[in-house]
This record gives structure tokens, sequence and C-alpha cells, in this order.
């Protein structure tokens, strides 16, 4: 389906800018996405990467300019040799520097983009040009920069310079162009003359590697091996006097050691007023105006290679990184990011509460408790648990519940304490509305009761009459509680007297819509209707015929016994999080928002980030925020961004064949 090539790489965009005051300890770990040579069939480094008013991405690669547009790469050969730099016009025009090559990108006569050299038009004297490493389009014309010559061109007009020592690099900023020139200093360009910037002999010896805007007077500059420093352009006017010692002073971050252990090679402005700094040694590294540290990109957040040469900010917020070894990118201000084991999470996540102020996982290997930005096992409880509940008694108590593979336990000051003596599976709570203090238990061979007394939590018993593996359970409207018996069906009762176990009138549902397999099941309240999720799709009660419908509120592909569902929670707002699955094992994540006339619209797309796999749970907390524990890890997801503002890629059609 060439029709929907850019599209795909949209979906990676996921909506737009976190605040910075949210704590990064809080926020995870971003996505990155990597592309490794033999994913765009070039060399292993690239160089420079810019994007055109389509949305397609451009990378300066040894092999020659690559062209993404979001689902396949396309090679243009630069005459064979190296692309190195890349800008673009303010008329959308590529211009591109390499090995002794200059020139443009633009289509040809089949509307194919290919590369047009301008080498011919080079005066004598500046050749062989070498490797052009920095291009500038500018008003001024089209600079290009080599060690030897810098060379500007304004449509026939040419003009050249040479340095008086050599060029080290060359840098675009706040509407003039700077040269680095080591044993001379740092120049910038006055009325067609290379002209010595006062006090910059020390740092143009320290190689420059960055230099961006910083405030309304200041340059923020990056030297390779002795950090950032600030500068104050107002020493460039002739009307004005600075006192030498203010022209010039040290930047002071919290990570000068590490600016200083691992190079600074390439940088960035980012629009929310933070600077993203690339290293050769150890990725990138992203301050804010403060010199505080943002965030790490680099292996450990899944980075393929640290040596970053080069920075880009593309119009859907994605930070694209040109690396030695491949191409990769990620959203500086994604909606969306994880935890796993590198942050201390070991297992298959089943679900995920708040306690206390602190997260909570359970998984299969036992409970984590998430310090700062690491998880930390709860000790001596190495045993699968299946759900986490948070208990709140009438008298304004919190318990901490848990659900395990032999019995039910409570966590109290991070420890695991058994309640009563039930010693095989429980696997999820449901504290009824109907009877104060009154919490029911799916247990492995009925429903029990826990009940909160006198500051106490105690195991009541089983319910009497209440057979099977009891996966699910729910209280309705009118106190009948509804639960899901394995592989049978759906079962109910009327609880006449939790205290003394006692329960009447059961009836059971065994004969369900498309004959599920009644193995994952799982019983929702939504809107005061009971509905069953299973793999044949999604049934609500219906009392006039007293039995199971399909029901089609989320979609009508639920309805024709082909598509899995299972509902994990609705959220305060009354929105609904759901995984889809047609393969048991591989499951998507989807979340319907409920309107007011209480009908759901999904948003099929909003995580098809997150691979496919088995969701267990979902929290959800105050403004939106929501954390999503599968097998794979624990993600969170901020809801409350305005995704009406996001820019969507444009779609490309390269050709249409009747």
């Amino acid at each position: 389906m060439r029709f929907w090539r850019v599209i795909q790489l949209c979906i990676f965009l996921l909506l737009t800018a976190t605040p910075d005051s949210i704590s990064a300890q809080e926020l995870g770990r971003y996505p990155i996405h990597n592309f490794n040579h033999r994913d765009y069939a070039g060399h292993s480094q690239n160089w420079s990467i810019v994007q055109d008013s389509r949305g397609l991405i451009y990378v300066a690669n040894n092999k020659g300019v690559i062209e993404f547009d979001g689902s396949d790469w396309r090679h243009i050969s630069i005459n064979g040799a190296l692309a190195r730099c890349l800008d673009i016009d303010s008329e959308g025009r590529i211009w591109v520097g390499g090995q002794d090559e200059i020139g443009y990108l633009a289509a040809d006569s089949t509307n194919s983009i290919r590369y047009y050299s301008l080498v011919k038009k080079i005066p004598q004297y500046c050749l062989p040009i070498g490797l052009i490493r920095q291009v500038f389009a500018t008003k001024d014309g089209i600079y290009f920069s080599s060690n030897h010559c810098l060379i500007r061109i304004n449509g026939q007009i040419i003009k050249t310079w040479k340095p008086k020592t050599f060029i080290h690099r060359a840098f675009f900023a706040k509407g003039n162009l700077f040269v680095n020139q080591p044993e001379y200093g740092l120049t910038y360009m006055h009325n067609d003359t290379l002209k010595l910037t006062p006090s910059t002999y020390s740092i143009s010896n320290k190689l420059i590697y960055s230099l961006l805007p910083f405030s309304v007077n200041n340059l923020i500059v990056g030297t390779q091996s002795e950090g950032l420093y600030l500068y104050n352009i107002d020493a460039l006017r002739a009307d004005t006097t600075i006192h030498k010692d203010s022209i010039i002073r040290k930047f002071q971050t919290t990570e000068d050691r590490f600016f200083n252990d691992n190079l600074i090679y390439s940088s960035i402005a980012l629009p929310n007023g933070n600077f993203a700094i690339g290293t050769s040694r150890k990725g990138v590294l992203i301050i804010d105006t403060k010199g505080h540290t943002i965030r790490r990109i680099d292996q450990s957040s899944n980075l393929q290679d640290e040596s970053v040469w080069n920075l880009f900010f593309d119009n859907q917020s994605n930070l694209w990184m040109a690396l030695n070894n491949g191409v990769s990118y990620t959203n500086i201000n994604s909606q969306l990011t994880s935890w796993d084991e590198s942050a201390g999470l070991r297992g298959s996540l089943q679900s995920v509460v708040r306690f206390n102020g602190s997260l909570y996982v359970s998984t299969n290997i036992g409970i984590f408790k998430k310090h700062n930005s690491e998880f930390k096992e709860i000790k001596g409880f190495n045993k699968f648990t299946f759900k986490l509940h948070v208990l709140q008694t009438s008298d304004n108590k919190e318990f901490l519940l848990v659900s395990a593979i032999d019995g039910i336990y409570q966590i109290e000051n991070d420890k695991a304490i058994k309640i009563g003596n039930y010693k095989q599976p429980a696997y999820s709570f449901f504290t009824s509305k109907l009877y104060p203090n009154i919490t029911y238990i799916a247990l492995d061979d009925g429903i029990g009761i826990i009940r909160y007394l006198q500051g106490e939590l105690i195991f009541v018993g089983k319910i009497e009459d209440i057979k099977g593996q009891v996966y699910s359970l729910v209280e309705d409207t009118d106190g009948t509680l509804w639960y899901s018996n394995r592989y049978n069906g759906v079962d109910r009762c009327n609880v006449v007297n939790p205290y003394q176990l006692i329960a009447d009138q059961h009836k059971s549902y065994h004969q369900l819509p498309f004959a599920p397999k009644c193995d994952d099941m799982t019983i929702s309240l939504i809107d005061g209707s009971v509905k069953v999720s299973t793999d044949k799709g999604l049934f609500r009660f219906n009392a006039k015929s007293d039995g199971f419908v399909p029901d089609s509120s989320l979609g009508v592909e639920f309805t024709e016994g082909k598509t899995g569902i299972r509902i994990l929670n609705q959220d305060k707002k009354g929105n609904l999080w759901f995984e889809v699955y047609t393969d048991n094992s591989s499951r998507w994540i989807e979340r319907a928002l409920k309107y007011s006339d209480k009908t759901y619209r999904r948003i099929p797309a909003q995580f098809r980030i997150i691979p496919d796999m088995i969701f267990n749970d979902v929290l959800n907390e105050d403004n939106d925020i929501n954390w999503i524990a599968s097998y794979d890890g624990l993600y969170r997801f901020d809801g409350s961004f305005n995704d009406d503002n996001q820019p969507i890629i444009k779609m490309l059609i390269r050709r249409i064949v009747a």
C-alpha cells in the first residue's frame, strides 16, 4: 500500500509537549525508534538530517543522501561521493555538501528527486574543495564550509574566503555566520569579512562543536572537552562597550564532568527552551537554561549507538539523531513513557496501583515498589501475584491487598502479611457498595469474603454453594454478584448475608453467543449494564431475554464472534480501556472516549507504538495520568495533552497507477 507509506511515521508521533515541571523520575523511558544500516541499505555512518515541507526525512550518509517517507528508504547519489551536511532554504530546496561535492536536490523531468552538482561553478583556486562539513541556507546565500575554504553561492554570484589557519567548524546563529579558526579565534561574518570575535582565542583552541542562541544577548558555546560557555554577543557591536570579564563566562551545569568526559559534538535548541547536546561517547543529554538535566538518551534508554554526529528536530516533535552506526529518533514530548527490566522490574506485570503515594506493581515473581526512578522488589515475597487492590474502609483507612498463588495477603510497611488460612490461588477483588467493609475475592474454587472489623482484615470464608474457578467478579446496582465461571460461562447470585457467607438466587449463563472458550473472561459494570468480554467478542446482559447478547458499543467487530476483547478498566471520565486480539498471544491496547450521550469513540492508533503483547491492568489517576501493566513492562500515558494541536504528517502519493 504505497498510498500509506508516510502515515506509518505519524503513528510514532503521539501528541504534544510534556511540561518540564513533571519529574523525570515519574516519566520513565521515552520510546526510541532505531534504524540500522541494514534497514536503509546504506553505510553505518550518518552525518546530517533535515525534513522537507512534505514531511519526508533526508539523511546525509557515507553512501549519499537517503530519503525516508515513513515506510521506505530511497537512495540519492551525489556523484558517488559521501554526503556530510544538509540544509533547506526558504523555498524548500535541499542543499548538500559532501566529499568534493556541493549542490542541491530537485525534481527531474520524471518528478523524481535527484542531485544537481555545482562543483563546476567553483573557482579553480578552491579546488579540490575537500570535505564540506557544514552548509547553511541564509538570506545572504548558501554557505559551504570545508577545512580550507568558505564558499557562498547567491544565484550566479560565488564568493570564497580562505581562513587564517584552518576552518574547524562553522555555525549559524542569531542571523550571523560564525567560523572557528583554532590558533586564531572564533570569527564572524561582517560586511563580507571574517572578523575576530573578542575574547574567544582560548575557547577556539578548545575546539568549538556547538554554538546556539541562549538568550537575547547570549550564545551558548560548547567545547569538545571543557564543557559549555555563555558568550555575550553585544561584544560584536561597535556602539557598545563591554568589560572584558563579562564577555565570556563558564556555564555551569549539573553534568559538567559528563560533558568533559564524553566530548560534545552536536547540539540543537529545542522549541521549549531546552538544549539537546550530542556527544561522541555517551549519547544525548537534554538540559534546561539553568543547566539542569531533563533527560538522557543513551544505550540504557534503548539508543542503538552513543556517538551522535548530528541532531534534528522535526515538525512532529521528534528528535532525530544521526549516529556513527545508524539513525534514531525519539519523541521529545511523548505522552507515552515506559519502565522495564532496566528500571528494576522483573517478570510479567499483572496489575498496578498507587498506595500511600507510591506505585506498586505485581508480577509473576513478586511485588515491586517504585522508588524515585527505579523499582525495588518487596523482600520475602517471591511468588506469583495476580491483582493488587487498594481497600478503602468506612473509617477512611486504606489497605493494600494482594491476590497470590497461595492465598490472600496485605502489604504493611513493605512486608507481605497473610490474611486467613486460604492456601489456593486468589485472582481478583471487588469491594461491595451494598455492604460496608465487605470485599469479595475471586478464588480458585469459588468466592471468598474479607471483612474489615475494628481495624483488622478478617478472611470470613467462602460463600456457600459457589463452585468453579472464578477470575472476575462485579456487583451491579441492585447488589447482585456476577462472576466468571472458567470454561463454563457467567454465573450470578444474590448475597443475602455476607457475614454468614449466605447467598441465594443462583443462576448460570453458560450458553454465551458464539460459544467462547470462557477462559480469559472479564465481567464489568459499564453504565449500569453488566458486560462480559471474551475471545469471541463483547456481550451485555439483556434483562428482557434474561441472557447475554452481542454488544456493539465498542464496534461491530465485537458482535461477529471473530475478534476478542478484554475490558481492563473504566476511568474517572468514563473512558474505557481494553485490549483487542484475534490471536490470543498477540494483543493491542485501546482507549474509547465516552461522550455525553453515553456513546464511545475508539482511537485505534493511539497506542499502536506499544508492541503487541498481553495487557493485564490499567491504573487511572488524576489529570488523566494512566499506568498500563503489560507482559513486557509498565507504560505511563499522559492523556492531559491537547492532541488537537499536534501537526499531522502529510500522506505522500508518489504516483497513481490506473
